[in-house]
């Protein structure tokens, strides 16, 4: 009956009475009269489904063959919903549908851009708790915090982020040049600024319309040390006596242990913070009076002697 439910009538079916001893043929045989010659009625002694079947074989003249158990049912529209099975006019192709395990997924990574209007200085704030929270040495946490209050805040506090253009960074890296910064501290300054942009890019708070490399393309020779001369030395004891007498035995300390400040100031590190921020921005006073731009504090400890 359930042969009788497919709605495609482009096959044939081959029935073997396998030695039934009920009235199974003679309900086969009323079969027959309604299927007529797509029906093949067999008989045979009981010999198991194996036989039953080979001898179904032995009458099949299609290139396509299903087994149907006596007592199984088969769904109705089996044939037309197969995906296996499709009708070409009145006969039957067989299609594999080799199917895959997928061993990945694709996962989208866009992010919407939330076109903040975060400013430069929150961001920085931002950018160095960010750097604080991970496994960055703290070395390396002091240099971002001394090139974003010395540098990149002051020229860009008026800006918010997202409207920093490749133009504006040219005329930073001007700016510092222009006071005789360093190329190697430039070069590091441009650096951390390219991360800070890229950090809330990748975030998604502001659009990739700033997007730039620092790339060398010479060798940026290692800064040289300076050791003063006695006629210089003899200068800054005199500017330090008149304007900065704190830092002057700071100095002489210094030049006496030849250690650098980091190492001879006493207290707590709070303490200490404070004062080194204190002495470096009055040593730069003293460096533009003297004409020493790129002259380094610590630099001091390989002076050879003391002018009293």
């Amino acid at each position: 009956d359930s042969l009788h439910g497919q709605n495609v009538d482009c096959f044939q079916i081959i029935v073997v009475d396998d030695g039934s001893n009920d009235s199974s043929y003679f309900k086969l045989l009323q079969h027959k009269i309604q299927w007529g010659d797509r029906m093949v009625l067999l008989q045979k002694k009981n010999g198991g489904a194996a036989s039953a079947r080979n001898m179904a074989l032995g009458y099949v003249d299609t290139p396509y063959i299903m087994f149907c158990d006596i007592d199984a049912k088969t769904a109705e529209d089996f044939i037309q919903k197969s995906e296996n099975i499709k009708p070409v006019g009145n006969k039957f192709e067989y299609v594999e549908n080799i199917k895959t395990e997928n061993k990945f997924k694709i996962i989208n990574k866009n992010i919407q851009s939330k076109n903040s209007n975060i400013t430069v200085i929150d961001a920085c704030i931002s950018f160095l708790t960010v750097s604080q929270s991970r496994n960055i040495k703290q070395n390396t946490v002091k240099a971002y915090k001394t090139f974003i209050n010395a540098h990149i805040i002051p020229y860009f506090k008026e800006f918010m982020l997202k409207n920093i253009t490749i133009s504006n960074v040219e005329s930073f890296r001007k700016c510092m040049q222009n006071k005789q910064i360093s190329e190697r501290r430039i070069k590091n300054i441009l650096t951390l600024l390219n991360q800070i942009i890229k950090h809330f890019q990748n975030e998604g708070y502001i659009d990739k319309t700033c997007v730039f490399e620092v790339k060398r393309i010479a060798n940026i020779p290692k800064r040289q040390i300076q050791i003063l001369t006695p006629e210089q030395l003899a200068q800054l004891f005199k500017i330090l006596k008149k304007k900065y007498p704190y830092m002057l035995p700071i100095v002489q300390k210094l030049i006496a242990l030849k250690q650098p400040l980091n190492t001879i100031l006493t207290g707590s590190e709070q303490e200490k913070n404070k004062l080194k921020n204190k002495i470096r921005k009055d040593f730069y006073k003293v460096k533009k009076e003297m004409g020493l731009a790129n002259y380094m504090f610590d630099d001091l400890r390989f002076c050879n002697h003391i002018d009293n």
